[in-house]
């Protein structure tokens, strides 16, 4: 089927698809140029789950148009759209919506469609003077400087966040030594007294020992008294009885001796 397309969708940041229209002739122009946009009227929102805009009034708002052409269509004729990199078609109705189109692009379905380094997806907004510079077909970047500082302070917190953590984790270390270190003191201080209190019913026991002691050097030393008291007092006894033998038996032996004397002469 003879197929009569419109020129290529330029490429372009998502926020200008709200504001740009294209003509009969596939003239891209400014929709809202002159225009003084009514306060009441709140911009469509985002879709939370395609991250597209709601359509209104025929704009097409979701950055998945930037790599489909719409089709011209014909009457009797379903409304469709080509891949701007392998020539697919697709349904691009307005009950059809998008989801389709976002997997065949950001899903893998696009065979020659290769998507730009993570660094490089967002593009950069230029000003609308700039409109014209946009309309090559090339897709935007991100601004390489605020890239850098982006990542710059990415690292610097992913630094300062482990600092953190290390910090965290001495501070537990340091608490529980110093757990540790107040529990041996509260026992050295408990060691103390016990000790103190050993010492002193140490000291009061060999004070009462050596009184002990004493007493008994005492009274040994009053044994050893008596007993030479008494061996001394049994000798005089027996001396006693001695002399009193002897004396009984002198009167009766001196008359002998005399009347012996005596007689011999």
């Amino acid at each position: 089927m003879d197929r009569s397309t419109v020129p290529p969708s330029p490429v372009m940041p998502d926020e200008f698809f709200g504001s740009i229209r294209r003509t009969a002739s596939g003239k891209m122009i400014d929709a809202t140029a002159g225009i003084i946009p009514d306060p009441d009227v709140s911009p469509a929102p985002f879709e939370a789950t395609t991250g597209e805009k709601r359509k209104r009034e025929g704009k097409f708002r979701s950055r998945v148009w930037l790599h489909f052409t719409r089709l011209e269509k014909r009457p009797g004729e379903r409304e469709e759209c080509q891949c701007n990199h392998c020539g697919q078609f697709y349904a691009c109705s307005s009950r059809c919506g998008t989801t389709h189109l976002n997997r065949h692009i950001f899903d893998g379905g696009c065979p020659k469609y290769k998507p730009p380094p993570s660094d490089s997806q967002t593009p950069t907004v230029h000003a609308r003077e700039n409109f014209e510079d946009i309309l090559n077909g090339i897709h935007l970047r991100v601004d390489q400087t605020d890239s850098q500082i982006n990542s710059n302070n990415k690292e610097t917190l992913e630094q300062m966040e482990a600092q953190v953590a290390r910090l965290k984790e001495d501070n537990a270390k340091l608490q529980q030594e110093k757990d540790a270190l107040i529990a041996q003191k509260e026992n050295l201080e408990q060691l103390l007294v016990t000790m103190a209190s050993e010492t002193a019913r140490l000291t009061e026991e060999n004070t009462k020992l050596k009184e002990d002691c004493a007493k008994l050097q005492e009274e040994k030393h009053k044994i050893v008294t008596r007993e030479e008291f008494m061996r001394l007092e049994a000798r005089v006894s027996k001396l006693k009885e001695d002399f009193e033998k002897d004396r009984r038996g002198f009167p009766a032996a001196a008359v002998a001796a005399l009347a012996q004397i005596h007689k011999n002469r």
